[in-house]
């Protein structure tokens, strides 16, 4: 690959093109799609079973105090992003080991879903091909993104949260006719842990909210915590419609078995009488999401190498952070049959420890250091 550009002026400076959080939390929801479509109607099925429509609610309440943890780091990051925030609160050492695991996560959750999109595609639409051809594509579509630069490449992302979510929202509204209240029945006190259990497969997702504050050195100044607190009710209404109507239509048995359990809803659309075949258009759509998802991954990771190194540019990891995700993505290809496995028992944890297990470490040092 060849080397990339000299990125924007650094974040202690003042660019010419600084980023709204508007962008940040437009895209904050884009990237929720994704796994939100993908994997969580299903797993919540399988642990709530008929009660799993109540989950989104409980993982909303949960994470709450996440978000005041986080708008507390963010009125120390503003002007200068996460991972210099982590070395000036918890020391040179222990803020490096932190920004070392934030990257590790970012890498693998950038390869993770690279490799979920890969193997999407072949399945509901190129039943015949290589899924390494798809790997390449997008990883070549991430590679031009990340040549634009941060602030280019998350405000052009960021344009589409009114397409994807809006047409998503709009398919799973026209599906409500369709939901039988048998399948939504019974729910009762009994459900209680197992409905707790599935919102944290919610709140392991919702956790990407993260991501916003290691761009924050980009951003202008703004309420965070009425941005995030928005940002994570438009996410409960996405989660809970696809979690809500595919149970609905299905029921939690059927689901819990089912691939593609969000694609298989579409299908049953009906207007005027006839099947209208609207799931090219969706999966269309969520292309874009998975290109954006595995894009702020890559960047983030980008961002957390090149502040822990103490490097003013982003440019010399541009090509690291590719092959890195390549390679990751390979590493998964020979787990291809327990992708869906992997999800459940390690990508939910991982989620939770790093995702805001981290951050609450950050701010309980913070305030006992008065850092924060």
């Amino acid at each position: 690959m060849t080397q990339a550009p000299k990125s924007e002026p650094n974040e202690l400076g003042l660019p010419a093109n600084r980023l709204k959080q508007k962008n940040l939390f437009l895209l904050y929801i884009v990237m929720l799609l994704v796994p939100t479509t993908r994997v969580i109607a299903r797993h919540t099925a399988r642990i709530a079973g008929s009660a799993a429509w109540v989950s989104p609610a409980v993982a909303l309440a949960l994470f709450v105090p996440v978000i005041l943890v986080l708008w507390q780091l963010a009125k120390g990051a503003g002007g200068k992003g996460l991972a210099r925030l982590n070395r000036e609160v918890l020391g040179p050492v222990a803020g490096t080991v932190v920004n070392a695991l934030y990257t590790l996560w970012f890498l693998g959750l950038s390869a993770y879903y690279l490799r979920q999109f890969a193997d999407r595609i072949v399945s509901t639409v190129f039943h015949d091909s290589n899924s390494i051809v798809f790997v390449c594509i997008m990883l070549l579509c991430v590679a031009y993104a990340m040549r634009m630069g941060r602030v280019a490449a998350i405000r052009a992302s960021s344009m589409f949260f009114y397409a994807i979510v809006l047409l998503v929202m709009l398919c799973m509204l026209v599906l409500v006719p369709s939901v039988d209240p048998k399948n939504l029945l019974p729910v009762s006190t009994l459900d209680t842990v197992n409905i707790l259990a599935a919102a944290l497969d919610i709140v392991s997702i919702l956790a990407y909210l993260v991501v916003v504050l290691v761009f924050f050195g980009d951003v202008e100044q703004g309420p965070f915590l009425k941005g995030a607190m928005i940002s994570s009710g438009i996410a409960f209404l996405l989660v809970f419609t696809v979690v809500f109507i595919p149970i609905g239509i299905f029921s939690a048995s059927v689901l819990s078995n089912m691939l593609f359990p969000f694609f298989s809803a579409v299908k049953e659309i009906q207007i005027f009488g006839s099947i209208e075949r609207v799931e090219a258009v969706i999966i269309a759509l969520l292309i874009l999401a998975d290109f954006v998802i595995i894009t702020i991954f890559a960047m983030a990771a980008q961002k957390m190498i090149s502040v822990t190194t103490c490097t003013e540019e982003t440019s010399p990891y541009y090509n690291m952070v590719l092959l890195l995700i390549f390679v990751g993505a390979m590493f998964f290809s020979l787990l291809s049959q327990q992708l869906n496995e992997i999800s459940f028992r390690y990508i939910v944890p991982v989620n939770l420890a790093v995702g805001i297990g981290l951050p609450v470490v950050t701010f309980l040092v913070g305030k006992l250091r008065r850092r924060l």
